[in-house]
């Protein structure tokens, strides 16, 4: 269950919130490859990405009282969902950014549980 929240939340809260504020703030300065007709990317956008995804997964590792090998998976997965964020051609990271979280999740559950 809690592997769910570093899957999903990035992706809710994390790719939600660099939308808002890389449209609403940034300046659109990093082409990407995608689908429709604006094919760029902010910095704040992609910051408030990686805030975004980092914050909530820190929050909950800190309410469950996980051990401290689960800041090292938080700050993983939002580096993560960043990249994914950045490289997946627009439009597709809502499908690549869980299955990327979700196979990192499984490496960590492996390699640590």
């Amino acid at each position: 269950m809690l592997c769910s929240f570093f899957v999903f939340l990035p992706l809710t809260v994390g790719d939600a919130l660099g939308e808002l504020v890389g449209t609403t703030w940034g300046k659109q300065r990093l082409r990407v490859w995608g689908i429709g007709e604006i094919n760029r990317k902010s910095f704040l956008g992609t910051s408030a990405v990686f805030l975004g995804s980092l914050v909530p997964l820190l929050v909950i590792v800190h309410f469950y009282q996980l051990p401290t090998m689960w800041y090292g998976l938080a700050m993983g997965v939002s580096v993560l969902t960043t990249g994914i964020e950045l490289l997946a051609p627009r439009g597709t990271d809502n499908f690549f950014i869980p299955v990327g979280n979700a196979t990192l999740c499984l490496g960590f559950v492996l390699l640590f549980l």
